[in-house]
Formats: structure tokens, C-alpha cells, sequence
């Protein structure tokens, strides 16, 4: 997961994603993020991949904007 630092730059939406995968993927699944790029108002999360019974899901990044009210 990535840094509590970095989660108060990203929108409450970042939580949703993560939890439609586990409802896809079910309780066997694993991620690992690989970065978190906070730049201005973008920051930028990027996965690695999540595998289930030796099948890859994978999402290469997601970026997110982020404005003042999100702090």
C-alpha cells in the first residue's frame, strides 16, 4: 500500500478502487504499489499486479487530481 503521507493527497475515490478489485478478486488476492508521484495537483499510483490462483490482474497506474479541500 502506499505511504499514509502520500494518502491525504488522494481522493476518497482511491479507497474504491481498491475495494471493487478485492470484490472481483476475492480474499486471495495480492498488490503491491510500485510508486506514488505527487507532482502539483496530480499524483500518480502506480501497481505493480494482482494475482490470483496464477492469474495476473494487472493496472499499470491510475492518476488522480488533487485540490486543496482533499488536505
Amino acid at each position: 500500500m502506499i505511504h499514509r503521507k502520500y494518502q491525504v493527497l488522494i481522493p476518497y475515490r482511491y479507497q474504491a478502487i481498491l475495494a471493487r478489485y478485492q470484490v472481483v478478486l476475492g480474499d486471495s488476492y495480492h498488490v503491491s504499489c510500485d510508486a506514488c508521484e505527487v507532482s502539483g495537483d496530480t499524483c500518480k499510483v502506480s501497481y505493480d499486479s494482482y494475482h490470483v490462483e496464477g492469474d495476473t490482474c494487472k493496472v499499470s497506474s491510475d492518476t488522480y487530481e488533487v485540490s486543496d479541500d482533499t488536505y
